[in-house]
């Protein structure tokens, strides 16, 4: 989970603190925007989060998700689910 912390610095500075950076990135899950010439350019941040932030770009391209989750969020609201063990019974799953 990334924490909202935020680091803007140089890209001088950031080859010149490297390790520091990336040990700050894997401790903590802050994030880095490098600027050029004082200008963000790049963002680093920790590799577990980028694989989430993927997924879920990947999962909301794809036409209608969006509405489908909000559906389901409502019907969750109301109690309107089913549980993994009522469907396992209902399925005869034995486990």
């Amino acid at each position: 989970m990334v924490m909202d912390v935020k680091n803007t610095i140089s890209s001088t500075e950031a080859r010149q603190k490297f390790a520091e950076v990336i040990s700050n990135i894997n401790r903590t899950g802050a994030l880095y925007t490098l600027t050029v010439n004082g200008k963000p350019r790049v963002v680093m941040m920790n590799a577990e989060d980028f694989d989430g932030w993927m997924e879920t770009m990947d999962i909301l391209s794809e036409p209608g998700a969006l509405e489908r989750i909000k559906k389901a969020e409502k019907e969750f609201d109301r109690g309107e689910y089913i549980t993994l063990e009522d469907l396992e019974k209902s399925l005869n799953i034995a486990k």
